[in-house]
């Protein structure tokens, strides 16, 4: 069975990744965890013309490896086996994008 937590960095999604850990633990069979983190850029796009190239992006990047680190944590404690999958631009699009993946 797949779980496919979104991850903001709040008490909230934390909360949500460790539930997650609980089901997968207690659910037979191959189980895995995905942790999303989503930032939507469309505000951001004007600045990308006055940046160097991969500035922006490499930004959001390290906002959402920081905002999935403690998520990531709770997963390996528990032992659940996991992914992370990190993308930008409009939330439910992506959301949704990530589920037919």
């Amino acid at each position: 069975m797949k779980f496919l937590v979104a991850v903001d960095g709040s008490k909230s999604s934390l909360s949500a990744a460790r539930y997650a850990a609980k089901l997968a633990s207690a659910v037979r069979g191959h189980n895995r965890v995905t942790l999303l983190s989503v930032h939507d850029d469309s505000a951001l796009k004007l600045f990308k013309s006055y940046v160097p190239t991969g500035v922006i992006g490499d930004f959001l990047r390290e906002m959402s490896e920081k905002d999935l680190a403690p998520s990531r944590k709770a997963l390996d404690k528990a032992g659940v086996a996991h992914d992370m999958a990190i993308r930008f631009g409009d939330i439910t699009t992506q959301i949704l994008e990530e589920i037919q993946s």
